[in-house]
């Protein structure tokens, strides 16, 4: 959770997460600006979501390109709720 994109995702997620299943695209929380867009949407693809899917927290449908809540997620809602409160604290944070 150190990095801000997979922070954003999370909080995406728990925000939005009050029904059993919700799908949030991965274009959500890839940045605007269009240079940085292939860059983060690489590194989501091939890096951020393989490491939140391997740790439980997301379940992630590569051929619709959302991502859920993952069996684990009940476990960090509490620190995501957190850090979604205190997201200006964060250096840099766009969300």
């Amino acid at each position: 959770m150190s990095n801000k994109h997979r922070r954003r995702l999370l909080i995406e997620l728990a925000e939005h997460a009050s029904q059993d299943e919700v799908n949030v695209h991965v274009s959500t929380v890839v940045t605007t600006e269009v240079e940085d867009r292939k860059s983060m949407k690489i590194h989501m693809l091939h890096t951020h979501l393989p490491k939140l899917e391997k740790a439980g927290f997301i379940e992630w449908d590569r051929d619709q390109n959302v991502v859920r809540t993952g069996p684990q997620f009940e476990r960090i809602r509490p620190v995501v709720k957190l850090l979604s409160e205190h997201a200006d604290e964060f250096p840099n944070n766009e969300h």
